[in-house]
């Protein structure tokens, strides 16, 4: 169950293996924005896509979401060695996924982009996942 008494959900399942999976950044963990003056590095997660299909009996299961999470740092090398920590963990990914009842058939990283924010000063990395899991209907 979640905070809210309601079922556990991909979005918390996966908050919870994003925190134990990249130690780097445990704490600091958000559905964006970032906060502002936050402790660095820090990450942020968000669902960009979740297309639902139907079949002859109904909704299907079979959910092929996309995420975007976001490693930034004050340092490019930084902010790069949590991405890959976050892929070694992440990318090629089946199975369970954390406290709640979540199964992934499959996660797979799309996109990998390293970028640099002049207003913040901040380096990032974008990681595009696409995430196919159960969802019960």
């Amino acid at each position: 169950m979640d905070e809210e008494g309601g079922a556990m959900s991909i979005e918390s399942d996966l908050f919870a293996f994003l925190v134990t999976s990249v130690p780097g950044v445990a704490g600091r963990v958000y559905p964006p924005p970032m906060p502002q003056g936050g402790t660095l590095p820090a990450m942020t997660y968000e669902r960009i896509a979740a297309p639902r299909s139907l079949t002859h009996s109904g909704p299907c299961e079979y959910v092929p979401a996309s995420y975007q999470v976001d490693l930034y740092s004050r340092t490019r090398l930084e902010a790069r060695a949590l991405a890959e920590v976050l892929r070694g963990a992440l990318n090629g990914y089946r199975g369970p996924m954390g406290p709640g009842t979540s199964k992934v058939y499959v996660a797979r990283l799309d996109s990998d982009l390293d970028l640099y924010e002049p207003d913040t000063r901040l380096h990032r990395v974008a990681q595009t996942y696409a995430l196919h899991y159960q969802e019960e209907v």
